[in-house]
């Protein structure tokens, strides 16, 4: 079974210690602290800066018992410190508490650090999203938009085919000189495709990744071409079938034979 803990942070210096230079351990930074978390008994209640995590109850056991004895080390180590001279001393013991509760609940912190990363990645991942679902929003019928094409040996036609990519400069930045057109309306970028389709009728269609991506993401479309229809009003016509290359007639060419002397015998 599992059950929900709440977690806070541990605070390595009290705030009522007065401002003055502190050591660390040399090994201050193995440890990580400044994502040391200890759990929080039941009978405590949480906080808005507290966190929430599912584990089984095991887990749950054994993180509560140490952070029952850190907090009890953490408040001994505090009264005992009050006479003791610079806050070295103080930094020093309490930074071994803090060692022996990560040596015992030391998982606990890096589930929550993992939670926490995941949900950051989360949350990028959506504004992310939100950002160029705006940006299409915002560019729509504006002249931000380019093509270039790719070249690429087909063999069925014994030369080279191209492929028209479609992109938002914004989205898709390109640092280098390609064969196409830039700063094109819907209108401008529909009449190149037509001009390339007149002298390429096999010329295909294609939209840059990150252009392609914000273009499902405003229309829920999981066809770009359809998510292209809803923005423009405008369906680009399939490209003509390609010829077929020719097949093989199936007969043996005949050798004749060669000799150890490199001389033909019938």
């Amino acid at each position: 079974m599992t059950e929900f803990v709440y977690c806070r942070q541990v605070t390595l210096l009290p705030t009522f210690w007065p401002a003055q230079p502190v050591e660390l351990p040399h090994d201050a930074d193995a440890l990580h602290l400044s994502t040391l978390y200890y759990a929080l008994s039941p009978r405590e209640h949480s906080g808005f800066d507290d966190h929430r995590l599912e584990a089984s109850m095991a887990d749950i056991g054994r993180w509560r018992t140490a952070s029952s004895r850190l907090v009890q080390d953490l408040a001994r180590i505090d009264w005992r410190s009050r006479r003791w001279r610079g806050a070295n001393p103080r930094m020093a013991a309490r930074w071994d508490a803090c060692r022996r509760f990560a040596e015992a609940a030391g998982d606990l912190s890096e589930r929550l650090s993992e939670r926490h990363r995941s949900q950051y990645e989360h949350q990028e991942r959506a504004a992310a999203a939100l950002r160029r679902m705006a940006m299409i929003a915002a560019v729509h019928g504006a002249p931000v938009w380019r093509f270039h094409r790719h070249f690429c040996q087909d063999p069925s036609l014994g030369r080279q085919a191209s492929i028209m990519d479609l992109a938002i400069d914004a989205l898709d930045p390109c640092d280098h000189q390609v064969d196409g057109e830039v700063e094109l309306s819907f209108d401008q970028l529909n009449a190149a495709f037509e001009r390339v389709r007149a002298g390429d009728p096999y010329v295909e269609v294609g939209w840059s990744s990150q252009t392609s991506r914000a273009l499902g993401e405003w229309s829920g479309a999981a066809d770009v071409r359809h998510a292209w229809q809803q923005l423009t009003g405008f369906e680009f016509p399939e490209p003509e079938p390609r010829p077929q290359p020719p097949r093989s007639t199936g007969k043996a060419s005949y050798s004749p034979p060669i000799t150890d002397y490199g001389i033909t015998t019938f």
